[in-house]
């Protein structure tokens, strides 16, 4: 196809294979070169984009900051890539209202900091919230490291200004704390993976700010005791804010590439890093002490308690090098499989089963607390066709012994085209071919992020 003439300026529109490349991956897959991508700078441009490929029957494939596993956001045929990264401004933080309006481009971080900025909250924090961006948190309805106690995204996006594929603009939800008009279309969105409108404002629900925090580690020699006593404790009381598994193989990979961290647990099978916060410090603390003595009488070792931000930094900084550390080390294909909590140990073993069925090493690690974890199985050897195959084996035994423990594909991530063809194994043929009916209604030239989603 002739470089396509989009209606925008020159300097907004590349086509330079070189400038191309970086747009055509995400951080687990690689599709193909864009034909060109485009960067609006407002709605209205975006509006635009989408009626001039909409007229020309050209696709477009909306992307954020690129950080999605699952291949969400790389174009598979020829297309252009609608990069956001330009719309990234905090419209406003209304204490009053407790809500934040942001464009899609924002850094996730960036969000977070201006509300603590004004004594609020914004709680979803994926482990990528300082390059991810909030467009993209939406758009997959990412969860991240505090899921267990406030939630996932889509729980606190209030409302939405979105662009369909024929160029028509809508506005779905607004700052409101209760809205029961007519069909949710903002829950819709969420999670839809760009397949069904380009999200161009967010308004965003913000809560107060935690006045305590308290973080600690605790030492485990098996995963399965681990598990066992993160069920224990989600099942009482005290809800912590994270709960997050770390196991010794995937501590291991973050210290080779980092061996200037310290982990004072290194003969330990696995550790619990988990975090409590709220308003009142002696509440907090006496939370802090009950729990602790929940995961001793599993098996945990004395953990390490942290009560200052540089201490929890310390802490913190280890479990949010694990991925980029487990894939630095050896190519791999990962999955995000998600269970009810009291199936947690189950997961574990189901995704070491995996490996073994597949012939591959896997690490497992992740949101214990709210029954997602990450699995990650290593290429190793393998040539291009036994990779295929072994990947292929590991996906498969993991999501069937998933689904049959009452659990689903993703907890996070979603499917993209790396798992879209897992699909059937969670969803009945009705209910995809609904969701297909959905898509067309949106989308009727199907133009808007193709390919994905669905096998």
């Amino acid at each position: 196809m002739a470089r396509p003439d989009l209606p925008l300026p020159s300097d907004r529109v590349w086509t330079d294979p070189e400038k191309l490349a970086p747009y055509a991956r995400d951080e687990a897959s690689t599709g193909k070169l864009p034909l060109a991508v485009a960067f609006p700078v407002d709605a209205s441009e975006v509006a635009a984009v989408m009626r001039w490929a909409s007229a020309h029957r050209v696709p477009v494939i909306p992307r954020g900051a690129g950080s999605g596993l699952s291949g969400a956001a790389v174009p598979l045929a020829d297309a252009v890539v609608l990069s956001l990264e330009k719309m990234n401004r905090i419209l406003s933080i209304d204490p009053e209202n407790m809500t934040a309006t942001v464009e899609p481009g924002v850094i996730t971080g960036d969000i977070r900091r201006a509300a603590a900025a004004a004594g609020l909250l914004y709680a979803p924090i994926p482990a990528s919230l300082d390059f991810c961006t909030i467009g993209g948190n939406v758009a997959t309805n990412a969860g991240g490291l505090c899921a267990v106690k406030y939630g996932v995204t889509r729980e606190h996006v209030l409302g939405l200004e979105a662009v369909l594929p024929t160029g028509e603009t809508i506005v779905t939800g607004g700052a409101l704390a209760k809205n029961s008009t007519a069909y949710n279309l903002t829950q819709l969105l969420c999670g839809s993976e760009g397949t069904l409108a380009v999200i161009v404002k967010i308004i965003l629900k913000l809560l107060p700010l935690p006045a305590e925090t308290v973080t600690m580690l605790a030492p485990f020699d098996s995963v399965d005791a681990l598990a066992k006593a993160v069920v224990t404790v989600v099942s009482g009381k005290v809800i912590p804010a994270t709960m997050e598994l770390l196991p010794r193989a995937a501590v291991r990979c973050v210290l080779a590439k980092h061996p200037e961290y310290s982990y004072p647990f290194p003969e330990k099978v696995a550790s619990l890093l988990l975090e409590l916060d709220g308003m009142d410090a002696n509440l907090v603390a006496e939370q802090a002490t009950a729990v602790a003595a929940i995961l001793q009488a599993h098996g945990a070792g004395e953990p390490v308690v942290a009560t200052t931000p540089a201490r929890r930094a310390e802490l913190w900084t280890l479990r949010k090098q694990v991925r980029d550390s487990i894939a630095h080390t050896a190519p791999y294909v990962e999955a995000d499989a998600v269970v009810p909590r009291a199936k947690l140990p189950d997961l574990v073993r189901a995704a070491d089963a995996a490996g073994v069925a597949a012939g591959l090493e896997q690490i497992t690690y992740g949101h214990a607390g709210d029954g997602n974890l990450h699995t990650y199985f290593w290429r190793g050897t393998h040539d291009d066709v036994a990779w295929a195959r072994a990947s292929e084996i590991a996906l498969t035994h993991l999501f069937t012994a998933t689904v049959a423990l009452g659990g689903t594909l993703s907890g996070e991530h979603g499917l993209g085209h790396l798992k879209r063809d897992y699909l059937p194994l969670a969803l009945a043929p009705e209910t995809i071919a609904l969701m297909k009916r959905l898509k067309a209604a949106f989308d009727p030239a199907g133009i808007l992020n193709p390919h994905k989603v669905f096998p």
